[in-house]
C-alpha cells in the first residue's frame, strides 16, 4: 500500500469517526460501537462521508421531497441527510430507510427515534412499499449486486408513475 493511500485510509477514519460522533453522540448506544459497526468488516457496508456529502452535491432533496435509503444498513446516510436538510436546513423532510438485514436494522432502529426519520426492516421491492410511500428520491449505496440493481430498475420501470429520481452511489468501480 502506497503512502497516499495509507493517509487517504487514515483521512476517511477520522472524517468518519468526526461525523458518526457528531451525528449519533458521544453517550448514544449506537455510538458506543461506532469504531466496530460502521468498518467495511461487518455484514453491511456503510458508506463513507466523503462520498456522501460528494454525491448528494449532484442530488437535489427539497421540502415537498420523500426520501429512500435503499438499503439504509445502519443508519449513516439518514443521519447525514437529518442533519443537513433538517436540522441545517430546517426543512422538515421525512428520510425514510429500508433494510433487510436485521443485523443492521437493528443497530439502526435507535436513530429512527429521531426526528423525521423513519427505518423498516423491510425489502423495499415487496408488497409495493416504494408505491405506498410514493417516494421520489432513492438513494442506493453498493454493495448491491447487478441481479439487485436490475429488479430496482425494473421495478421502477413497471410501477412507478410519478416523478422519481434515484442516486446510486458506486465506489467499487
Amino acid at each position: 500500500m502506497s503512502i497516499k493511500s495509507k493517509i487517504g485510509a487514515v483521512v476517511k477514519l477520522i472524517t468518519n469517526y468526526y461525523w458518526d460522533i457528531k451525528l449519533a453522540g458521544k453517550n448514544n448506544t449506537l455510538s458506543q460501537d461506532l469504531p466496530q459497526m460502521f468498518n467495511w468488516s461487518t455484514t453491511v457496508q456503510s458508506i463513507d462521508y466523503l462520498y456522501l456529502i460528494e454525491s448528494l452535491k449532484s442530488f437535489s432533496i427539497g421540502e415537498k421531497d420523500v426520501f429512500l435509503d435503499l438499503g439504509s444498513g445502519k443508519g449513516r446516510v439518514l443521519l447525514y441527510c437529518n442533519y443537513k436538510y433538517n436540522i441545517l436546513g430546517k426543512k422538515g423532510i421525512l428520510f425514510h430507510g429500508a433494510e433487510i438485514n436485521n443485523e443492521a436494522y437493528l443497530l439502526s432502529k435507535e436513530i429512527s427515534s429521531k426526528n423525521y426519520i423513519i427505518i423498516d426492516n423491510v425489502n423495499a421491492l415487496d408488497n409495493n412499499y416504494i408505491l405506498q410511500h410514493r417516494f421520489n428520491k432513492i438513494l442506493l449505496f453498493n454493495p448491491f449486486d447487478e441481479t439487485v440493481f436490475l429488479n430496482f430498475i425494473q421495478y421502477l420501470q413497471k410501477n412507478i408513475d410519478y416523478a422519481c429520481s434515484f442516486l446510486y452511489v458506486n465506489i467499487s468501480q
